[in-house]
């Protein structure tokens, strides 16, 4: 991965905790 922040900020945009 380039870069896990991008990733982990998609994942919160699908699924807001």
């Amino acid at each position: 991965m380039l870069n896990g922040s991008i990733v982990f900020m998609l994942l919160e945009a699908l699924i807001p905790l």
